[in-house]
């Protein structure tokens, strides 16, 4: 799903949740044709109001406002040629422990991403 709209991104989080617009009504306070405005991006929600759906879907206002992060940029040719040449002057036990470092990293960011 493209979450390019706050609508979208806000009926994501809503239904990450598992409720019904009627839940996330009576959950956070706000009527439930507020909300079903707002995720059909027939209207924005106020400030006071997106930060606090953002506390009740337990959700990052920049997720609401932007979309999800970008994805790191691509490295330069240096900068490939640069790890490459720090990770071979490495041990075998040491290049064992970064590739588990990176792993993790790479795991933690997908989690990361597909939290929001």
């Amino acid at each position: 799903m493209t979450l390019n709209t706050m609508g979208l991104r806000l009926r994501y989080l809503r239904q990450k949740r598992g409720w019904s617009i009627k839940e996330a009504a009576r959950y956070s306070g706000i009527p439930a044709e507020n909300i079903t405005e707002w995720e059909r991006d027939r209207s924005l929600p106020t400030v006071d109001m997106l930060a606090k759906l953002s506390e009740v879907y337990g959700g990052d206002i920049d997720f609401l406002l932007q979309g999800p992060k970008e994805s790191p940029r691509k490295l330069s040719l240096e900068a490939c040629l640069l790890l490459n040449e720090a990770y071979r002057s490495l041990n075998a036990d040491e290049q064992r422990k970064v590739v588990e470092a990176l792993e993790k990293m790479i795991e933690e960011y997908k989690k990361e991403v597909t939290d929001q």
